[in-house]
C-alpha cells in the first residue's frame, strides 16, 4: 500500500472517531446548559463536516460535484466558529479572574 493511501485511510479513521465523539457529546451531554458548550458543539459539528469533505476529496481525488462551494462554506463556517469559541473562552477566563480577585476563590 502506498503512503498516500495509508494517509487517506487514516484521514477516514480520524473523521470517523471525531464524528463519533461529536455525536456522543451532542446526544449524551447537556451542552446547552453552559456558554462554552453552546459554542463548542457547533464548532465540533463544523469540524466533522470539514473532515468529511477533506476525506471525500482524498478518497475521490477531489472529483465530486460542488466541491469548491462546499469548501468555501465549510472553511468560512469553521473559521467563524473558532473565532466565536475564542471570544467565549477569553470572556469566561476574564470572568473567572475577576471573580477570584473580588472574592478570593469562586
Amino acid at each position: 500500500m502506498m503512503l498516500r493511501e495509508v494517509g487517506n485511510w487514516l484521514l477516514v479513521a480520524l473523521t470517523v472517531v471525531w464524528c463519533t465523539f461529536t455525536l456522543i457529546y451532542a446526544f449524551r451531554s447537556k451542552w446547552w446548559t453552559n456558554e462554552v458548550g453552546r459554542v463548542l458543539l457547533p464548532e465540533k459539528v463544523l469540524t466533522c463536516l470539514v473532515l468529511i469533505q477533506v476525506a471525500a476529496s482524498a478518497m475521490s481525488n477531489s472529483l465530486y460535484p460542488g466541491r469548491d462551494v462546499i469548501r468555501i462554506v465549510l472553511y468560512a463556517g469553521c473559521a467563524v466558529s473558532v473565532l466565536v469559541l475564542t471570544v467565549v473562552l477569553v470572556r469566561v477566563q476574564r470572568r473567572e479572574r475577576r471573580c477570584r480577585s473580588e472574592r478570593g476563590d469562586c
